[in-house]
């Protein structure tokens, strides 16, 4: 599996450890199912704003159920061509969570 390795990523400041919970934009790789699922819950229960991916076209039932605070969007972690344009569409972010499924790891671009 390869990761973006290209600048196009904007990412605003880091928060230190004491800053107060709140919106912050969180995009997270395999969120349909699994620690990427447990991931979006825990970050939106923070009160963040959450771009939940996976290789689908549509949410499925978990994701859509995940309330106003979430979006889906649909990435091949594989493709170089959805990193950028997931960069180019989405903008800014505040974090990136990389949390794949098993079943990609045998997967190489």
């Amino acid at each position: 599996m390869r990761f973006p390795t290209t600048t196009s990523w904007s990412t605003r400041p880091r928060r230190t450890a004491d800053a107060p919970t709140g919106l912050r934009r969180v995009v997270i790789t395999g969120a349909a199912s699994g620690f990427g699922l447990g991931l979006a819950k825990r970050f939106i229960a923070r009160g963040d704003a959450v771009i939940a991916t996976d290789l689908h076209d549509a949410p499925n039932e978990a994701v859509a159920k995940l309330g106003k605070n979430c979006t889906h969007r649909k990435l091949d972690v594989t493709s170089d061509e959805d990193w950028e344009r997931a960069a180019a569409e989405i903008g800014a972010v505040d974090e990136l969570a990389r949390r794949t499924s098993p079943r990609c790891a045998h997967r190489t671009s």
